[in-house]
C-alpha cells in the first residue's frame, strides 16, 4: 500500500510517471518477503539487509511489466510511453535496468543505512512499524 501511496504522490506531483507502481510495487514486496524470511534466518537487527534487496523486485520484477504491459496502456493515462528500440526488446530492457537501477540501488543503500541509524538509537521494529 505504501508503494501505491508514494506513486500517486509523485505522479500527483510531476515528478514521477505510471511506472512508479509497478517498480515500487514489486521491490516492496521482495523486501518483506525477503524480510520475514531473513529475520527467521539472521534474527534482529541482522534482518535488515533485507532492504537491499529492493533492486530484484523492482528491475526484475518492474521493469519487464512495465515494458510489457504498463507501456502499451500508458497514452490512456496521459503518460509517456517506453519506445522499443530498434534493436529489440531485451536492449530496452537494459535501458531500463540502468536507468532504474541508479536510483533503486541508492534507495535501498540508503534506506538500510537509515534503518540502521534509527535502531542504533533505540527504535524498535514495533516503534517503527506503528504494531
Amino acid at each position: 500500500m505504501i508503494a501505491i501511496m508514494v506513486g500517486t504522490i509523485r505522479i500527483s506531483l510531476g515528478i514521477g510517471t505510471i511506472y512508479a507502481y509497478p517498480g515500487g510495487v514489486f521491490g516492496g514486496v521482495v523486501v518483506g518477503f525477503a524480510y520475514r524470511v531473513l529475520r527467521r534466518l539472521l534474527g534482529g537487527r541482522r534482518a535488515l539487509i533485507s532492504a537491499l534487496t529492493e533492486p530484484i523486485g523492482t528491475l526484475l520484477i518492474g521493469a519487464p511489466l512495465s515494458l510489457l504491459i504498463v507501456s502499451p496502456i500508458a497514452p490512456i493515462f496521459d503518460q509517456p510511453q517506453i519506445e522499443v528500440r530498434p534493436e529489440g526488446l531485451f536492449i530496452t530492457l537494459i535501458y531500463l535496468w540502468f536507468g532504474w537501477g541508479a536510483s533503486t540501488f541508492s534507495g535501498s543503500i540508503a534506506a538500510y543505512f537509515v534503518l540502521n541509524i534509527l535502531f542504533r538509537y533505540g527504535f524498535s521494529r514495533e516503534e517503527l512499524l506503528g504494531e
